[in-house]
């Protein structure tokens, strides 16, 4: 997972069909783009926010890029290069 750098990047994130996932206080909640709102959904929460709402509410929360489910056969580009650069002795 990729920490988000700003309220702006989660947004366009968001606009791009990317889940983000935030963590506050044991709580795992995540946030997508449907129909225009935003769902909110999670273990305790499963609603949907206008923009407007959910600026009001997280703008300042951390955020993290969720990156998306593969198929079986596909390979993940992220945990390919962490595999890659690590150092063996």
């Amino acid at each position: 997972m990729r920490e988000i750098n700003s309220f702006e990047e989660a947004i366009f994130l968001l606009k791009s069909n990317t889940t983000i996932v935030q963590f506050s206080n044991g709580m795992t909640v995540y946030f997508a783009l449907k129909d225009e709102r935003i769902k909110v959904f999670g273990k305790n929460a499963n609603y949907t926010l206008d923009e407007d709402t959910f600026k009001s509410l997280f703008k300042n929360e951390k955020f993290y890029e969720v990156e998306p489910k593969l198929k079986e056969d596909q390979i993940s580009i992220l945990k390919d290069e962490e595999y890659y650069n690590w150092k063996h002795k």
